[in-house]
């Protein structure tokens, strides 16, 4: 994975390429096969794997991946706008990218538990996975876009290092105005690529192992 993007950083712009889809291993569970096939030690193709969540090309059709539970989230670009929502990436409208966590999605929260205000209107949702990310020492990768501003937030965190919560990251972005925010596949997972440097880095395994990513790219100042 990490190779893979390097190569798509352009001299002219700045690039900050991330990790995406959450993946498992086909007829095989990922985690309850921990220590066994996944530690593996060279690339290995999309075909050995399930993954959770489709990416769609700018014409519509579906690149790969799988079609998610219907509680993932995705980013889709339709009509020029960015936008996130919940289920499959949807097909025939767009480029986009699908099989993360929902953070803050069509103006509502998600987190660890569902919750009501005092009138009994839910106020958050409960997001599948949530827990898995939300350690302060978990890795994280979370991408938001405002669209208002129609600007990008990433937010990146090793692994085993100490950093934020997903709910205090999540409160952050909200309060910056950012209204479509998912988190992708974290732990060992979580990478950040800044023009050709990694900052935040993958366990060797998973780096041999991550089928999706994506770079986002603006001009130099």
């Amino acid at each position: 994975m990490l190779d893979a993007l390097k190569k798509t950083a352009t001299p002219d712009r700045d690039n900050f390429s991330i990790n995406l889809n959450f993946f498992g291993l086909i007829d095989k569970s990922f985690y309850n096969h921990y220590g066994v096939y996944p530690w593996v030690d060279s690339p290995k193709p999309h075909s050995d794997y399930i993954i959770e969540g489709q990416t769609v090309n700018v014409n519509g059709k579906v690149s790969f991946g799988k079609p998610s539970k219907s509680d993932r989230a995705f980013f889709t670009k339709e009509k020029g706008s960015w936008t996130a929502g919940i289920g499959n990436t949807p097909v025939g409208k767009g480029f986009g990218f699908g099989g993360g966590v929902p953070v803050y999605v069509s103006g509502m929260q998600y987190g660890d538990k569902e919750i009501k205000d005092s009138k009994g209107n839910l106020i958050q949702k409960y997001a599948r996975g949530w827990d898995s990310l939300n350690g302060i020492d978990d890795g994280k990768t979370v991408l938001g876009f405002n669209s208002s501003s129609e600007k990008w937030m990433i937010a990146s965190q090793q692994d085993k290092e100490e950093g934020m919560t997903l709910d205090s990251i999540r409160n952050f972005m909200i309060e910056l105005g950012y209204d479509n925010i998912i988190a992708f596949d974290g732990g060992s997972s979580a990478t950040l690529i800044e023009n050709g440097d990694v900052i935040v880095s993958p366990a060797e395994f998973k780096d041999n192992q991550m089928p999706t990513g994506a770079t986002l790219s603006v001009p130099k100042k």
